[in-house]
């Protein structure tokens, strides 16, 4: 492969590839056919790394981590594997979590039959959204791609929601 002094050499599943320095993985990845999930991520919002399901195994050469491909820059001499025992482990255990929280996403049940994962059995109603897992990409598109700053987060934990500024009457949890 030639090189070009502005890009960084790197791999991926044992494929060299090279990018600009900086440049975020995931885009790299899919832009290379890589398939790596994700619920959070969209092309022109910036990186949030909230669903966690695009993890991956980065080796820097000292050691090997787990990071989330969205929002992890690549750099020269990084070895990235996109499957491995102990990333695919840990997909299921997320897609597991957003499956209880939002049993009802098309888009949870896909990646979830895609990595194995069956849905639950015994699901209870109840008054939030059951295909919201919270992840923000409404917020941060409502923000960074119309401008409108319409919606946004509020609350921790069990309490967190979409909610509109100030949470004005009119918003509703999920």
């Amino acid at each position: 492969m030639s090189r070009d002094r502005d890009m960084v050499a790197f791999s991926i599943d044992g494929q060299e590839v090279e990018a600009r320095p900086g440049t975020l993985l995931l885009p790299v990845a899919r832009a290379l056919g890589f398939e790596i999930p994700s619920l959070c991520h969209e092309d022109g919002v910036g990186p949030y790394a909230s669903c966690r399901l695009c993890l991956v195994e980065a080796d820097e050469g000292r050691r090997t981590r787990i990071v989330t491909a969205c929002d992890y820059p690549v750099r020269d001499g990084l070895a990235i594997r996109t499957s491995t025992p102990r990333v695919d482990a840990l997909r299921r255990s997320v897609i597991r979590l957003h499956l209880a929280r939002a049993p009802r996403s098309p888009e949870i049940r896909a990646i979830a039959a895609r990595l194995g994962v069956a849905s639950p059995e015994g699901l209870r109603e109840n008054d939030r959204d059951e295909r919201c897992i919270l992840c923000g990409l409404c917020a941060r598109v409502c923000a960074e791609v119309v401008g409108a700053h319409a919606i946004g987060m509020a609350g921790r934990g069990g309490r967190k929601r979409i909610t509109l500024p100030f949470d004005e009457e009119g918003g509703r949890e999920c």
